[in-house]
């Protein structure tokens, strides 16, 4: 499972690379997945890591979202 969430992960990470703000969301969603199989596989140690690249990814959807918003109502022509 895990190699399953890396390649999630990795699909993540490309889509921002394409310029997607939808590859942070996966990534966010990927680490609530990494969550679950730390509990299951009882080990602890990876929820810190999930919640800090969860964190990461979350602000950083939110900065781009905030930040394209911004330069689409830039270039909206004044009428």
């Amino acid at each position: 499972m895990s190699w399953v969430l890396s390649l999630v992960g990795i699909t993540g990470l490309i889509a921002v690379g394409r310029h997607k703000w939808w590859g942070f969301a996966i990534g966010l969603c990927n680490e609530v997945l990494w969550v679950y199989f730390a509990i299951t596989r009882q080990e602890y140690g990876l929820i810190l890591g999930a919640i800090m690249y969860g964190s990461v990814n979350l602000m950083n959807m939110i900065r781009w979202r905030r930040d394209a918003s911004k330069r689409t109502s830039a270039t909206v022509p004044l009428r």
